[in-house]
């Protein structure tokens, strides 16, 4: 999530990824969201404290979106990086 912030906020800076900040920065928060989801997930499995029905595992769900939300980023950062790679060319 640092990384993807830091990156994040460095290239909506720039004039050519303007455009993409609001996705840019959406996917960020993201990586934190789901890094945050996953740590009180954690805390409530260590301290045993029931959040969920009976057989659902609420871990392996924020295990997972903590997953797809840092593709997201990498997917959202890529996409736009074609896209100015195919204005940008003759």
């Amino acid at each position: 999530p640092i990384a993807a912030t830091s990156i994040s906020v460095r290239l909506s800076r720039l004039q050519a990824w303007a455009a993409a900040k609001p996705v840019l920065l959406l996917t960020a928060s993201l990586t934190w969201l789901s890094l945050v989801l996953l740590a009180v997930a954690l805390v409530a499995l260590m301290t045993r404290h029931r959040i969920t029905p009976p057989g659902i595992e609420i871990i392996g769900w924020t295990n997972r979106f903590l997953v797809a939300a840092y593709c997201a980023w990498v997917v959202t950062v890529a996409w736009q990086a074609l896209k100015l790679r195919r204005s940008a060319s003759p």
